[in-house]
């Protein structure tokens, strides 16, 4: 897994999603190996409390995407039934955001991946938004 800083981070997200994006929180250092003074440089560890503090940012930056007042700028569909899961629309979204996260075009199995997370959970929880912003958290 590649790291960037918060400050890399945050700037993708805006760029990406808009100003608005705000993440207030604070990642926690990375334990360097063999002195690593730059990224990628050489080897980092992560600690479970890193992978907590990184997947709280990411369900923050989901929900303000998702959010009712920010998501007809952001996502470029609607589905007729929000209380239910929206393939084409997820599929749509996932793969526009997808391409620019991820900064390469999604392959086919990865977009299949990530609109069967959001149509289950939409499925589960009863909002085609909120499976969005599972499907989110996890890129």
């Amino acid at each position: 897994m590649r790291l960037i800083s918060y400050d890399q981070y945050l700037n993708s997200l805006r760029a990406i999603f808009g100003t608005h994006i705000d993440i207030n929180m604070r990642f926690p250092p990375v334990r360097r190996i063999e002195g690593m003074m730059t990224l990628g440089a050489s080897q980092a560890l992560i600690t479970t409390g890193a992978l907590e503090s990184f997947d709280r940012a990411a369900q923050l930056v989901a929900t303000q995407i998702t959010a009712p007042e920010y998501r007809q700028f952001v996502i470029p569909c609607e589905p007729a039934d929000a209380s239910t899961g929206n393939d084409d629309c997820a599929h749509e979204f996932l793969g526009d955001v997808g391409k620019l996260l991820y900064r390469r075009p999604l392959s086919g199995d990865e977009l299949s991946s990530l609109v069967r997370v959001a149509g289950d959970a939409a499925e589960k929880v009863g909002d085609f938004y909120k499976g969005l912003e599972f499907a989110l958290v996890g890129m």
